[in-house]
């Protein structure tokens, strides 16, 4: 029999989003472990239809139909900036969820 937690073999629920403070309504900035703003992910209408945008670092980096997929998305963008040239570009997305 084990001795660890019971809570200790779950897998850590982190997300992107628990980083996100909100303000004004609408509007998430994700802050880094210094507390400086890397991204915002706003809720707009395109074509009528909710979605978020987000931008990383003042540049547009597209749409994702849900704040978690936009805040992954964000997310991402932010730790590829840390991966070195000679391992590669973008890691392939292959969780499919919304557009890009």
């Amino acid at each position: 029999m084990s001795d660890r937690h019971p809570q200790a073999r779950e897998p850590a629920k982190w997300h992107p989003m628990l980083e996100a403070t909100e303000g004004p309504v609408g509007t998430w900035t994700l802050i880094d472990s210094l507390d400086r703003s890397y991204a915002v992910v706003q809720l707009v209408r395109v074509d009528g239809e909710p979605m978020y945008r987000v931008d990383h670092r003042g540049e547009r980096i597209g749409y994702g139909n849900s704040l978690r997929y936009a805040c992954q998305k964000a997310h991402r963008a932010e730790i590829d900036l840390g991966v070195p040239s000679h391992i590669g570009a973008r890691h392939p997305d292959h969780r499919g969820s919304g557009p890009v």
